[in-house]
């Protein structure tokens, strides 16, 4: 499960103290997003800005056959405006993919041997820049309107090129952990991706996603992050509820299931290939 840990200002309300019963009583309140802690006699109101997540769990991939099938992300089909969130970790470079659609000039995202990360959006030009390092959890996020592709890493403005035409079909039999069009596999972890298939977000909402590091919880608006109402796809790899694995979700266990916790009960990732696993190595 996932628990808001950002935390803002706080006021002791004497006034409407508990009963002495409630002493070490604490409540996340769903209105207010606030979370209130009493002493029995006291209590104090912690305004959350709604930002951070805990994240248990990652998805854990072998780099031979491990990938998850989400189905096909229809609005991405000649898509004019789409933006796509992903936090990744690899030990070293390879020739990895991340995620992706189908066919080579559709869309799929990618790190490579060269130390690269590349990103396809229509035709077989690509957006590419440096990745900042190896071995560590990196934010990668593609934008795309009419007219720029923009490839951002870890919160900044990496690299921009200029958009070309999405295919009708680049949206369809979309794999996280696999890039469709390609047979190579990551070596390593992904968690939250995140789709607005019909938004291009600006530079201040993804460098909220990034968060210093930490995955922001998308589906609340907060600070410079406005776009919670337009996110379509979000799989958090194991911090869903309705994420499940062989024997439950646990470090190890074989996913076999991953929601859409921007949609709940649609476009879940029942489409497994090899045994990805929920892992424990996330950002933070």
């Amino acid at each position: 499960m996932s628990v808001l840990t950002s935390y803002a200002s706080a006021s002791a309300r004497d006034s409407e103290a508990p009963a002495a019963s409630n002493t070490g009583l604490c409540i996340f309140r769903t209105d207010t997003k606030a979370i209130e802690v009493s002493d029995g006699t006291d209590y104090q109101i912690y305004n959350s800005d709604g930002t951070a997540l805990v994240s248990t769990f990652s998805g854990s991939f072998d780099g031979t056959d491990d990938w998850i099938g989400i189905g096909n992300v229809s609005n991405l089909n000649s898509a004019t405006n789409f933006t796509i969130s992903v936090w990744f970790k690899r030990a070293a470079a390879r020739q990895d993919t991340l995620l992706g659609g189908t066919g080579s000039d559709g869309i799929g995202m990618y790190p490579w041997s060269d130390g690269n990360f590349y990103v396809h959006a229509g035709g077989t030009n690509t957006v590419n820049a440096a990745l900042p390092g190896e071995n560590q959890w990196i934010n990668a996020v593609v934008t795309r309107d009419a007219s720029n592709t923009k490839l951002y890493l870890n919160g900044s403005l990496a690299a921009t090129a200029t958009s070309s035409t999405i295919p009708s079909t680049a949206g369809n039999s979309f794999r996280i952990g696999n890039y469709t069009a390609f047979s190579y596999d990551l070596l390593g972890n992904i968690d939250d991706v995140a789709i607005w298939d019909a938004t291009t977000l600006d530079a201040n909402n993804i460098s909220a996603i990034y968060n210093s590091g930490v995955p922001s919880n998308l589906s609340i608006d907060a600070d410079d992050y406005d776009q919670s109402s337009t996110l379509t796809h979000w799989y958090r790899l194991g911090d869903h509820a309705s994420d499940t694995g062989s024997g439950g979700v646990a470090d190890g266990n074989t996913i076999t299931n991953i929601e859409n916790a921007a949609n709940p009960g649609t476009n879940d990732g029942s489409t497994i290939n090899g045994t990805p696993s929920f892992s424990t190595t996330v950002p933070s």
